[in-house]
């Protein structure tokens, strides 16, 4: 299957290395898609109160605030599952990449009073961030009008 926590042994039940090989390159691709920072996204809020953010190469992440768990993809294959929810005028989503590897992401979204700058804060935990300093990221954005 395509994503998330799969079989990596032969029948015979030695490692495969292609299927680790395989498993390798989904990961990067999934981790490198959770944090890597799009330098420029529209944002637009559904009627159901969906978030959906669409980044500049096309990406498009979409958020329920409903504080239950739903699934998407990361990268190329890998699932991950996204919960979200409002915290006063916080946007709070916690995201799980389903894998071996250990790996969660914490964004807060909030703006400030004016509505003309957006902070994004990003905490990552997880096997690769294990006694590192550089865990939490911190983005602004500046609003442009539409033309």
């Amino acid at each position: 299957p395509a994503g998330g926590l799969r079989d990596l042994r032969r029948r015979d039940g030695r490692p495969d290395p292609e299927k680790m090989a395989a498993d390798r390159k989904a990961m990067q691709s999934a981790m490198e898609d959770l944090m890597t920072a799009p330098h420029r996204m529209t944002i637009v809020v559904s009627d159901r109160g969906e978030v959906l953010k669409t980044y500049a190469d096309g990406r498009v992440v979409r958020l329920i605030p409903d504080d239950r768990e739903h699934s998407g993809l990361a990268g190329t294959s890998m699932r991950v599952t996204r919960k979200t929810r409002w915290q006063g005028n916080q946007l709070v989503t916690e995201i799980k990449l389903e894998s071996r590897t250990k790996f969660r992401l914490h964004q807060i979204h909030q703006t400030e009073p004016d509505g003309h700058v957006l902070h994004v804060t990003s905490r990552f935990e997880g096997d690769r961030f294990e006694d590192k300093e550089d865990q939490e990221f911190h983005l602004v954005y500046e609003l442009e009008e539409a033309i």
